[in-house]
């Protein structure tokens, strides 16, 4: 996503070219794994929140009531049921299921390259813009997710906001400090 956020998104004027970046995930060849692993989406939320109206990403804090991922930060998104048909639907179903947005407003952009997560689920990226974002309305599943907040892009593609560290048994990853400490698949 880092090359597309760069060719889609203008420090300029932050804006966000919403055509571009569908027509940039439809054209690039997508990475999938060959694995019959269980699958999971997540949506990457692309917005202009009400409150901040500059380009930014939705993230979630998971809440120390779940199995796992407990208080880390992340993108809505789960494991796919057996009514999800495809892994968009699953991406957009755990959305509204976790921070309460309305599945019919999202606008699906794309897909991303599939990834394994550490618990062995291949999990797809769903590239997705959230329209009229009022954060104050969406509706959080507390047993869930323990917050909602957005982090405008430029602040993610800042160099002096990222560092490169080693995380114990996942490898040398980029970290992004923002209101909570982003890392990982995320």
């Amino acid at each position: 996503m880092f090359g597309v956020s760069r060719c889609c998104f203008s420090l300029s004027n932050q804006s966000l070219n919403l055509d571009l970046i569908e027509a940039s995930l439809k054209s690039r060849p997508r990475a999938t794994l060959r694995s019959e692993h269980k699958k999971a989406g997540v949506l990457l939320p692309l917005c202009h929140p009400r409150s901040n109206p500059v380009p930014s990403i939705l993230f979630t804090l998971r809440s120390s009531k779940v199995g796992s991922h407990r208080g880390q930060v992340s993108f809505p998104g789960g494991k796919k049921d057996d009514n999800d048909d495809i892994m968009v639907a699953c991406a957009i179903r755990e959305t509204e299921e976790e921070i309460g947005f309305p599945r019919g407003q999202i606008r699906v952009l794309g897909l991303f390259d599939e990834c394994m997560s550490v618990n062995n689920l291949a999990v797809t990226p769903v590239i997705g813009y959230l329209p009229h974002l009022d954060m104050d309305r969406l509706q959080m599943n507390a047993a869930e997710t323990e917050e909602i907040f957005t982090v405008p892009i430029s602040d993610l593609i800042d160099p002096a906001k990222v560092t490169v560290q080693d995380w114990a048994n996942r490898g040398t990853l980029p970290t992004f400090h923002a209101k909570h400490t982003i890392w990982g698949l995320t």
